[in-house]
C-alpha cells in the first residue's frame, strides 16, 4: 500500500516508502522507523538494506505493482545514503518514470545524488544530540528542487535553526521547513515565534500524528 508522506513540500501526498535499516545517528528524537508495520511482500514498501529494496523495482514498474507514470517514491531510513548502492538505485527509479525523493539525515555528502532527485535534508538541531556530525558543506551544494527539515525539540532547537537560516540565507536557496517533535513543543508557541521573528519557513507537521494516533503503524 501507499503511505503520506510527510516531511516535503508534498505532505500529505500518497507515495511510496522504502526504507532502509542502517543508521548512524543516534538522535534523541525518533524518526517514523517506528511507525512502519512490517510488509512481508518483497516490494519497496518495506525496511531493509538497498539490496532487498532493488528486487522490488521491477515489480512496482509493472502493472501488477499499481505502478503510474510520475508515482512518488521517497527513499529513507535508517541513513539511505549510507549504502553506496543507493546512488545507482535513485537513479534506477528516475529512470523507471518516479517522481524519487530521498531523505537524509544531512551526515552524508549528497553531491553524487542523481540531480533528478529532489533532496530533502534533515539539519540536526542540539536537542537531537547529533548536531556536531551535521555535514555542513551540504548547505554550499543547495539546489532549488531540495528541502531542508529541521526538527525542533524545544525554544532553543528553534532559536538556533532560526540563527541558521537567517546567516545562511537558508531560505532564498530551497523550500525550509520547522517540524516540531510531536508532543513537546507548544504548537500555537512555535506559530507565533514564527510569525514574530518573520521567518520564512513551512510549519511542518507529522499529519499521520493527527489523523491517526501516534502509535498507529503502517500510515
Amino acid at each position: 500500500p501507499p503511505f503520506w508522506t510527510s516531511a516535503t513540500v508534498r505532505s500529505c501526498w500518497t507515495c511510496r516508502l522504502p526504507m532502509t535499516g542502517t543508521c548512524f545517528w543516534r538522535c534523541s528524537t525518533r524518526g517514523r522507523t517506528s511507525t512502519l508495520a512490517p510488509i512481508e511482500e518483497p516490494v519497496l514498501d518495506r525496511l531493509g538494506d538497498v539490496g532487498d529494496i532493488a528486487q522490488g523495482v521491477a515489480y512496482l514498474s509493472s502493472p501488477a505493482g499499481g505502478f503510474i507514470t510520475g508515482t512518488t517514491l521517497e527513499l529513507t531510513g535508517g541513513e539511505p545514503l549510507l549504502q553506496p548502492a543507493a546512488f545507482p538505485l535513485l537513479e534506477d527509479l528516475c529512470d523507471a518514470g518516479y517522481e524519487v525523493l530521498v531523505e537524509t539525515g544531512g551526515g552524508v555528502d549528497v553531491s553524487a545524488v542523481d540531480p533528478r532527485v529532489r533532496r530533502i535534508l534533515d539539519v540536526k538541531c542540539p536537542g537531537s544530540g547529533e548536531s556536531e556530525a551535521n555535514h555542513w558543506p551540504n548547505l554550499d551544494a543547495l539546489r532549488p528542487t531540495d528541502e531542508l527539515k529541521f526538527v525542533l525539540a524545544d525554544e532553543n532547537d528553534y532559536r538556533w535553526a532560526r540563527d541558521l537560516v537567517l546567516e545562511r540565507g537558508l531560505a532564498s536557496k530551497c523550500p525550509v521547513h520547522f517540524s516540531p517533535v510531536h508532543g513537546s513543543v507548544d504548537l500555537q508557541a512555535l506559530a507565533g515565534w514564527i510569525l514574530r521573528d518573520h521567518l520564512p519557513v513551512r510549519l511542518q507537521l507529522q499529519m499521520h500524528k493527527f489523523i491517526w494516533s501516534p502509535e498507529t503503524r503502517g500510515v
